[in-house]
């Protein structure tokens, strides 16, 4: 026993920050200790009863022990759910069809009215597309109206050419529209 506490202290006063460490944690662990001695702490934690459980002695059920009175309260909830937790709203997101976002590509004609004709109901039949999400990876992806789209494929006359993080190109009659969340 003496060789191993002569080997302690040689180890405690190699490093003196060891040293005081210890003697802090030790210091501070018996006066936690001495803490729990000198107060009467409850084994057991206990609420006080409340005011509102308390009972009248007069009524009836009084010979019961006061703190076996249960107060219950009834809650009416609703069977149904009346929305889609998981449906997107979209409608606090900006659109991104625009002039800006239709350009030209192939044959559109040779006159210029038939080229702005051709623009303008492509942008009618493109402003009645909702993109909600989109995947980008290795197979991207798009919901375009609530479908799956993948490039290559077509919803209401146009082809999904490229998906991008918060837009996809679409093409229809030789028009590409870029269409956003």
């Amino acid at each position: 026993m003496k060789k191993i506490w002569l080997h302690f202290q040689q180890h405690m006063l190699a490093d003196k920050k060891k040293t005081i460490s210890m003697c802090g944690l030790s210091v501070l662990g018996l006066l936690l200790w001495g803490r729990l001695l000198l107060k009467e702490v409850p084994h057991t934690a206990t609420a006080k009863p409340s005011e509102a459980l308390q009972v009248d002695a007069s009524h009836e059920d009084a010979k019961m022990d006061k703190h076996e009175v249960i107060k219950t309260v009834e809650v009416d909830l609703p069977n149904r759910i009346n929305r889609n937790l998981f449906h997107f709203d979209n409608s606090r997101y900006r659109r991104t069809v625009s002039s800006d976002n239709i350009g030209e590509k192939g044959k559109l004609g040779k006159d210029e009215d038939d080229v702005v004709i051709r623009i303008a109901e492509v942008r009618i039949a493109a402003s009645r597309l909702e993109l909600s999400s989109v995947v980008t990876g290795d197979q991207s992806r798009a919901v375009i109206n609530g479908i799956v789209v993948v490039p290559g494929e077509k919803i209401a006359g146009f082809e999904l050419r490229k998906v991008y993080e918060r837009t996809v190109v679409l093409a229809r009659d030789g028009v590409l529209v870029r269409l956003g969340m």
